[in-house]
């Protein structure tokens, strides 16, 4: 394969492969879900509040201190997972979309976080909306992360790895 280079040296811009460009939309995609998991918890606490009644329920031997104080650090995590998470799908949609090779292992890298948060979400007594919701990016994620290693992503990373 000839390298034509352009009067700065640098590689010719390349089309951005069509696996690629899905990729992109699932990260968009993996990041709206990851915003609405934030949505979903304000959802459930303004409309029920029934994280505290669950953890309550889990540990009846807790005082009410005590159940407030885990729901606000409860809270506390969702919102910066959840927000983590929107951020990081985003940058990393931006960082496919400029061809930086990096981007393959640090997609599965962010979804692999994501799910064993997920999973240990199945484990606490939240509410069903927000864990259910909660899986939701993983699904983007997954797809982004598919499109990512197709033979035609690899040549483009690469290829723009190097000098991006």
């Amino acid at each position: 394969m000839t390298d034509h280079r352009n009067r700065t040296g640098q590689s010719p811009v390349q089309a951005r492969p069509a696996a690629v460009r899905k990729a992109v939309i699932a990260m968009y995609a993996a990041a709206a879900l990851s915003a609405i998991t934030i949505l979903a918890v304000i959802l459930n606490q303004e409309t029920s509040g029934n994280l505290a009644s669950r953890m309550t329920d889990a540990w009846p031997d807790y005082s009410a201190n005590r159940i407030e104080e885990i729901e606000s650090i409860t809270l506390t995590w969702l919102f910066t997972v959840g927000t983590v998470q929107a951020v990081g799908w985003l940058l990393l949609a931006r960082t496919s979309r400029a061809g930086r090779k990096w981007v393959r292992p640090a997609a599965p890298a962010l979804l692999a976080a994501g799910i064993a948060i997920t999973v240990v979400h199945f484990t606490e007594p939240f509410p069903a909306l927000v864990t259910v919701t909660w899986a939701l990016p993983h699904v983007a994620g997954l797809a982004a992360v598919a499109f990512l290693w197709r033979s035609e992503s690899s040549a483009y990373l690469a290829d723009r790895g190097a000098t991006a």
